[in-house]
């Protein structure tokens, strides 16, 4: 029998912020796992969360991705013009921008990619994914949890990012939605907090603290209100304070290889992509890559292990990660700005795992694990529905298993 759930993501928060000092209500709730995220940022992340599958399968990794059919693709032909203007005068590029994405919404008719920092003249390569994973048939022939609730006629509720503007909303509309069978709470603003302000600072200790009382009246009050009852408490991924920065675009200065013409790279905050127009381009930028110290190129062998093993190369033909605590200067989110701190480091690094918490209002239930991977909260959440024909249907596309125990169960 389907019980009432209530699940609660919180974004960057650390496995090591559970604490008596900042998280009483958290650290005693119950068991904490650690959770082990793969490499990725929220985009990549999420679906990870909602569905069971790694990108290799869900198709959903890195915000922008390379296309043929990009809304601004007919900038290509004025890129010569839009890279004289940079070099002249920014004003003049910052005009330009905002031209760009005005006629490119009359061409178009639709501007959901932002442009951001990313070079005009390289705008037409790319695309912006359109949906975010908690939206009705976000990754297509793969169901997440809530087209499953929705199949089934499970009343449920999600509140958070992009709807609310702020914790203090997703708090609120939550008190006043407990009576849902399923409510999927998110709370966002910790993320862009400890980005500001950095990991050890007041501002990030304090959210944390507000945070966890927040969550202390969301439990208390869904238990008062049903009579059985799961709950989940987790975060996407950890966080690292910024040690230093890496250049990139200086990187390339010593080889005879040209962006445009040679190369198109995409520079995330600590990700940097490349696809190559001949040959010689990547085996020169390759080879001066692989010579660096403050980062390193993901081979096949890891591309495997963190599910990125892409058949398409939409997301990238060469995939470069830098060091925790490297950030990427220039990139296309901050431009020059360096962030306190930023996530999206190799998953082995403890200060990107989250947590996880789980309690029931069935006893017989059993916490098989220390620790979780992200690819194996799905699993889990389904498994406490208890609905046999649920956990037939996610059995035929799901790579994550279960941590829990449910007597017979074994998912």
């Amino acid at each position: 029998m389907f019980k009432s759930t209530l699940v609660i993501m919180i974004d960057s928060f650390r496995y090591d912020y559970l604490s008596e000092e900042e998280t009483p209500f958290l650290l005693n709730f119950s068991k904490a796992l650690r959770m082990k995220p793969t490499l990725g940022y929220s985009s990549g992340l999420h679906p990870i969360i909602v569905s069971g599958t790694y990108p290799r399968t869900n198709g959903v990794w890195a915000s922008y991705y390379f296309t043929t059919n990009s809304p601004y693709k007919w900038t290509k032909a004025v890129a010569p013009f839009t890279y004289i203007s940079y070099r002249l005068n920014r004003k003049l590029y910052d005009k330009v921008r905002v031209a760009i994405k005005r006629l490119t919404k009359r061409i178009s008719g639709s501007t959901h990619m932002r442009p951001r920092n990313i070079p005009l003249w390289l705008l037409g390569f790319f695309n912006h994914l359109k949906r975010n994973a908690f939206e009705a048939n976000a990754l297509g022939n793969i169901p997440t949890l809530f087209d499953i609730l929705r199949e089934y006629n499970i009343q449920f509720r999600y509140i958070g990012y992009p709807k609310e503007k702020t914790d203090l909303d997703v708090f609120k509309k939550s008190i006043a939605s407990l009576k849902k069978e399923f409510l999927f709470v998110y709370f966002f603003q910790l993320d862009s907090i400890t980005h500001k302000y950095g990991v050890s600072s007041p501002q990030r200790k304090n959210h944390t603290k507000w945070l966890n009382n927040a969550v202390e009246k969301l439990v208390k009050r869904f238990i008062e209100t049903h009579d059985e009852w799961n709950i989940f408490i987790l975060s996407d991924h950890g966080m690292c304070d910024i040690t230093g920065v890496l250049s990139i675009k200086k990187v390339f200065c010593s080889i005879d290889v040209r962006e445009f013409f040679d190369y198109i790279p995409f520079y995330d905050s600590t990700i940097a992509r490349f696809w190559f127009l001949n040959k010689r381009a990547r085996l020169k930028i390759e080879s001066r890559l692989n010579r660096l110290q403050k980062g390193r190129v993901l081979y096949q062998e890891e591309l495997v292990k963190y599910g990125l093993n892409f058949i398409k190369k939409d997301y990238g033909e060469l995939i470069f990660i830098t060091n925790p605590g490297i950030l990427l200067i220039p990139n296309y989110y901050t431009g020059f700005h360096v962030d306190k701190a930023m996530h999206g480091y190799i998953p082995e690094d403890q200060t990107q795992h989250g947590f996880f918490l789980f309690k029931n209002s069935d006893s017989g239930i059993e916490i098989l694990k220390d620790e979780i991977k992200i690819i194996d909260i799905f699993p889990t959440i389904i498994d406490c529905f208890n609905v046999d024909t649920i956990k037939e249907k996610v059995a035929q596309f799901i790579e994550g298993k279960s941590i829990l125990s449910l007597n017979e169960t074994d998912f």
